[in-house]
């Protein structure tokens, strides 16, 4: 088995969700870059469904706080979730991957896997993005807030 797909596999596994496509973050018009600038939130721990049992930081843009949690979080929202091991006292172990969430206009943008207006992927340590429809259709349609766990708005 080739070693990309190898990797894709076993984060599928450890995700509960599954590769749709690669993604070239270049060709996404919203940017994740530098995102441990923004806003911080955590760690989380403990049991998170397509996550598992993890050590997690969400890190939130300025434009995804925006949000008052009525309607549709702005166009250019963004989230990304590092998610990692739990070591042996609690704490955070090793890096498994990071999940990110993009708020992107479905009609701009017709080949990426756009799902409820969210573009889903899962970024491993080398950087390479991967979509998942799965995310979308069996964790977070039912959100209670336009596709997020969380009310990220000020």
């Amino acid at each position: 088995m080739p070693r990309r797909l190898a990797a894709a596999v076993a984060l599928s596994l450890a995700t509960g969700c599954f590769p749709t496509q690669d993604i070239d973050p270049a060709e996404v018009p919203v940017s994740i870059e530098g995102y441990e600038g923004w806003h911080e939130i955590g760690p989380l721990l403990g049991p998170a469904p397509g996550h598992g049992d993890s050590y997690r930081v969400l890190y939130v843009n300025d434009v995804a706080r925006e949000y008052t949690g009525a309607g549709s979080y702005p166009l250019g929202a963004a989230m990304v979730k590092e998610i990692y091991a739990v070591d042996g006292d609690g704490g955070r172990g090793a890096f498994r991957y990071s999940a990110v969430m993009r708020r992107i206009d479905e009609d701009a943008e017709p080949d990426l896997p756009i799902l409820g207006g969210w573009l889903f992927t899962d970024v491993s340590e080398d950087g390479s993005e991967v979509a998942n429809d799965l995310c979308w259709d069996s964790c977070h349609r039912q959100a209670p807030y336009d596709g997020s766990w969380f009310d990220h708005g000020l």
